[in-house]
């Protein structure tokens, strides 16, 4: 057994928070995994189907295997768990460690899960890479920086959710809440000046915010941005919400970003569930250079013009594909999720 792993094998018994920070780097945490597997000794394993569905997994009723949905499989889990306490109450957290094996390209994934007043375990974290302690605490809890390749996020725990959140997103919220007055941008400038990569929302002041709303057409109403009369909720989408890209993204390679905003609302939009806007800077202020159905996919591609292909949202497995030439995006083509499944249509 390998020094890391041994060392695993002491966090999984001690709970060793400092020993597990060790561990926490991609490539340490490969062997880890793959060496170790295990739940807490004498956990009944009532309680113990209960921690791992909280974490996305089930036990077989005999208590000896641990399975998890693969697309339309099940498949086997050899999951690491350690118990630590991560908000300094007395009672011990679980963080359990997992790879992804559905996609060919494996994944490290953390969770942690947690007792609620009711002793019930519930999910407080979930995502792809590692974790590893950061500096100081939020509302009691760790703050944590999750380690996916070479990108580190920062993580606290969000009160309102009742869970982990990452940093810029509770900026973004904390800001939204108190957008009102929009941002004036100087005649000539551009409203990213000053803006550095990499980008994001949690940086974008309340009045940029504000600013960037007015120009799609949202509107403040009782305390918050609405879309379509009022029936719709305006948003800057979450990462993962914008495949292949982020919510301010460079698109065209200028060094100056676009931004991504969106509006949801199933009264508004039915089945596609909101509509997106893409906003490139110009001189004064914003311009909207592309609308479509929930939220855009960003391709590799680029247009002569420099700008990468987008894919609308929306339900179903045929979508379409857009380009910009330097006048806008426009549809070129049918952009299909499963073959055939825009000649299905």
């Amino acid at each position: 057994m390998t020094r890391l792993s041994i060392a695993f094998s002491h966090a999984l018994r001690f709970g060793s928070w400092a020993v597990l920070a060790a561990l926490a780097f991609p490539l340490a945490w490969h062997e880890a995994i793959a060496a170790q597997a295990g739940l807490p000794a004498g956990m009944p394993v009532k309680e113990r189907q209960q921690l791992l569905q909280a974490a996305g997994f089930d036990l077989t009723a005999d208590g000896r295997t641990v399975m998890r949905s693969c697309g339309e499989s099940r498949i086997v889990i050899r999951p690491a768990i350690a118990m630590t306490d991560f908000n300094g109450d007395g009672r011990a957290e679980a963080v359990i460690l997992s790879q992804t094996d559905c996609d060919t390209v494996k994944k490290l994934h953390s969770t942690i899960v947690h007792r609620d007043a009711r002793g019930i375990w519930q999910n407080a974290f979930d995502a792809d890479g590692a974790i590893r302690p950061a500096e100081g605490r939020t509302d009691g809890w760790l703050n944590l920086d999750l380690v996916d390749g070479a990108t580190i996020i920062p993580f606290v725990h969000d009160r309102e959710a009742g869970r982990y959140a990452r940093l810029d997103w509770v900026h973004y919220r904390q800001h939204l809440a108190q957008a009102i007055r929009p941002a004036r941008t100087a005649p000539g400038a551009l409203p990213t000046a000053g803006w550095t990569a990499p980008y994001s929302i949690g940086n974008l002041t309340p009045d940029e915010i504000a600013q960037i709303f007015t120009v799609v057409g949202y509107k403040r109403v009782g305390g918050s941005w609405k879309g379509c009369d009022g029936t719709s909720d305006a948003e800057f989408p979450a990462d993962d919400n914008v495949v292949g890209g982020a919510p301010i993204i460079d698109l065209n390679g200028d060094g100056n970003p676009e931004v991504i905003v969106r509006d949801d609302g199933s009264e508004c939009y039915g089945n596609s569930g909101g509509q997106f806007n893409i906003l490139t800077p110009v001189p004064g202020g914003w311009k909207s250079v592309a609308n479509g159905q929930d939220s855009p996919s960003i391709l590799p591609a680029r247009s002569r013009a420099g700008w990468r292909d987008i894919v609308d949202g929306g339900p179903g497995f045929c979508h379409s594909r857009y380009r910009n030439d330097g006048k806008g995006y426009q549809r070129v083509a049918a952009f299909e999720e499963a073959k055939g499944a825009c000649s299905r249509q």
